[in-house]
């Protein structure tokens, strides 16, 4: 009787055992499931973003404006810079900025654009400076730099609702326009001392393209440049329906320059867009040779100059 007493505690002792170490494991894999949420959390909250930023040019300034980023320095500019950017230090122009007022300033990022990366990131680089070059030269590429923006300072739901309501005023403006043959689009880019012709890698090419205008650009060749020479015998084949004049250096002098060139250059006269007044000087505040936070404005603009809308 004696021995199949101790036989049943031996095994209540074993079956306690076992259970108490499945116990302890279900606890031990609840824990580091514990541990692992709270680390992600923690991580997600420690996240560090940008807290001194200087913004390269004022498309940038008024980029990182629009998400709520304060910056520390800005450019200098004939432009008006937002009412926020009052108090920054001014840093230069944006082609060539003043490095040692950079470096007083003890930025944790400047934020450029990419046509003036080759001319700046190694300068940056080498006073220990982090940049970000975004592009600015389409309409892709704009709201593409508006998102990633908002991933380095963590602003992604404020450069969301830019996009979705870029996207959104864009398909509402292209309901209006109308159906059938598309416009032909000649678009010209003029400084006081020449004329170029603007492809679809431009910024005006690319608003043409999406508003599902047709750049005669295209007609010509299959362009690499933002702008090419400018071939009149070319142009005059083939008769655009519209031609679209862009100023950009010094924009009053360049548009006197088209003025003397259309009055004085008897072979404008043998255009019929010429012919016809549908020839327009796109307004420098929507349009330049890169875009900027009011691209929907110049939708808008070139819409109703193409299709003639409200």
């Amino acid at each position: 009787m004696k021995r199949k007493l101790i036989l049943f505690l031996c095994l209540a002792l074993i079956l306690t055992g076992v259970t108490g170490c499945k116990s302890n494991e279900v606890k031990t894999e609840a824990n580091s499931s514990e541990t692992q949420e709270e680390s992600k959390v923690s991580e997600e909250t420690t996240k560090a973003y940008p807290e001194r930023t200087i913004g390269g040019t004022v498309a940038v300034v008024e980029m990182l404006d629009l998400l709520g980023v304060e910056m520390i320095g800005v450019p200098e500019s004939r432009y008006p810079l937002p009412e926020s950017c009052k108090d920054a230090e001014k840093i230069g122009k944006p082609m060539n900025p003043d490095i040692e007022i950079i470096k007083s300033l003890n930025p944790d990022m400047f934020i450029s654009v990419s046509s003036l990366q080759a001319d700046l990131e190694k300068k940056l680089e080498n006073s220990n400076i982090q940049s970000v070059f975004i592009e600015n030269d389409s309409y892709d590429n704009i709201l593409s730099s508006m998102k990633r923006l908002g991933e380095i300072y963590g602003k992604e739901k404020e450069a969301q609702e830019f996009i979705d309501e870029v996207n959104s005023k864009v398909q509402e403006i292209l309901k209006n326009t109308k159906e059938g043959e598309k416009p032909r689009v000649m678009i010209l880019f003029g400084s006081p001392k020449s004329i170029m012709l603007a492809t679809k890698k431009s910024f005006v090419g690319s608003l043409v393209k999406e508003i599902g205008a047709v750049n005669i650009a295209d007609e010509i060749g299959d362009f690499e440049d933002s702008y090419v020479s400018l071939s009149m015998e070319d142009v005059l084949k083939l008769q655009p329906d519209v031609i679209l004049r862009l100023t950009h250096a010094n924009p009053k002098d360049s548009k006197k320059m088209f003025e003397k060139e259309f009055s004085e250059n008897q072979i404008w006269q043998k255009f019929e867009a010429v012919k016809n007044d549908n020839v327009y000087d796109l307004d420098n505040k929507y349009f330049g040779v890169s875009g900027n936070i009011r691209i929907v404005g110049a939708v808008e603009e070139l819409s109703k100059i193409l299709y003639e809308t409200n």
